[in-house]
């Protein structure tokens, strides 16, 4: 059966007999898709080589643009009794999933990154105290190994991983347990026991801590130990 324009014109439009479909089917499986037309054989060969390459691009490009509807219409749902279930086509192409690739592990730094800047942000708040009191009479600061009681215009400070205080004014420190800190100005060693409560002041002519345990409170002179019970509403 002769191949002609004709014929494909109605195999695209499905209207050919099952021989006919069948040898179109043959025809696009060869290695060669040269038409055979009596009628163009009859005007010459060079005008037929010409007719068989415009016809054969007009039938890739019918082809193509099949092949594209269809690459569109398994990505519309498939809908059933219950539900709408989807299809997506499945895309070989090595660039997209290349791309893909590069958009997972760039997420995946992205988290890692905001994992690595949190942790150190959230450390750094667990190991360093620091608190202030400027127009309150007393404060009170509590944490969970130790607790602080500021007089008006003072501050305190401590690294827990140094071990660093500084303190400015007057505070009392009350130690949930045994603390060993150092004066941060100083380097002096100090020792805190678990249970008691401690005065904390800095002298103003060397600016070293002062530190006095409750009961040590007894054997300052009358007035300064009038002045610290007075100011922390000690008994």
């Amino acid at each position: 059966m002769k191949i002609t324009k004709e014929l494909l014109e109605r195999y695209e439009l499905g209207q050919c007999t099952e021989a006919e479909a069948a040898a179109v089917s043959l025809w696009l499986d060869s290695t060669s898709l040269s038409l055979d037309d009596d009628d163009e054989l009859e005007t010459g060969i060079a005008d037929d080589a010409m007719d068989d390459l415009l016809i054969e691009q007009e039938m890739w490009q019918h082809i193509s643009a099949y092949m594209q509807e269809m690459a569109d219409k398994s990505n519309t749902p498939e809908r059933t009794e219950n539900n709408i279930v989807f299809k997506p086509a499945k895309n070989n192409d090595p660039t997209v999933k290349f791309a893909a690739f590069i958009a997972i592990a760039a997420s995946l730094l992205i988290i890692l990154g905001m994992g690595w800047w949190f942790y150190p942000t959230t450390a750094d708040k667990e190991h360093f105290f620091n608190a202030s009191n400027s127009d309150k009479a007393v404060m009170l600061w509590e944490e969970d190994s130790f607790e602080f009681t500021l007089s008006k215009n003072s501050s305190a400070s401590i690294n827990l991983q140094s071990g660093n205080m500084d303190v400015s004014g007057d505070v009392l420190f009350s130690p949930k347990k045994d603390f060993k800190l150092f004066d941060k100005h100083n380097n002096t060693s100090l020792d805190f026991r678990q249970g008691e409560v401690y005065f904390i002041s800095t002298d103003p002519d060397t600016s070293e801590l002062v530190v006095y345990s409750k009961s040590q409170l007894e054997y300052l002179p009358p007035i300064l130990r009038k002045h610290i019970r007075k100011q922390f509403h000690l008994t």
